[in-house]
């Protein structure tokens, strides 16, 4: 079971709603409702229901809170143990794109080895899409990607645009690759 939904019903309860909860989260409400959204199925059962236009805990919620709270006071204690030996370590699952592992990467994690040298990494390049699904999934912790849509439940930190270039052969000079609707009888590589 994935220990954040479990600290996104607490903050809904402490909160009072998705909205509130979501800005303390920092992300979005979509993100929020998500998150109940697998922690109910993980369950299989529901912790909240619409009463009005409210949402408050079913019955099952109000016994699971409780146990949330007791879960996030344990979390906490080890936080603090953590916190005391100085150094960040655990597990750390992240997807990159093939291009950007390739060409952006190698000095990011380069120095990331050097400030976090306890952190076990798992690094997987796939494409955007994948990354997407698993990062929705929470089946990853971290993506390093091109926006392809659909990821509003996502929290995101843009790094600035890239540029795309069309490199071609001294020999299709004459060709006009902007006009649309032609076909050119090359072989077209992307990265």
């Amino acid at each position: 079971m994935d220990l954040r939904r479990f600290i996104t019903f607490k903050t809904i309860v402490e909160e009072g709603s998705f909205a509130q909860a979501a800005r303390k989260l920092c992300c979005t409400q979509s993100t929020v409702t998500f998150q109940i959204q697998q922690l109910e199925q993980e369950l299989s059962y529901p912790v909240f229901e619409k009463v009005g236009r409210r949402m408050v805990l079913t019955p099952a919620g109000k016994l699971l809170l409780p146990k949330v709270r007791e879960l996030t006071r344990v979390l906490e204690g080890i936080r603090e143990i953590s916190a005391s030996e100085e150094e960040i370590a655990g597990d750390l699952r992240i997807m990159v794109g093939e291009t950007l592992l390739a060409y952006k990467m190698p000095e990011v994690l380069r120095l990331f080895r050097i400030k976090a040298p306890k952190v076990r990494l798992s690094l997987q390049s796939v494409n955007c899409y994948s990354i997407r699904d698993s990062l929705l999934a929470d089946n990853t912790d971290l993506g390093v990607f091109y926006r392809v849509g659909h990821d509003d439940a996502l929290h995101m930190e843009y790094f600035g645009q890239q540029e795309l270039v069309l490199v071609a052969s001294p020999q299709l000079e004459d060709v006009d690759f902007t006009r649309a609707e032609q076909h050119i009888p090359v072989q077209l590589y992307y990265q």
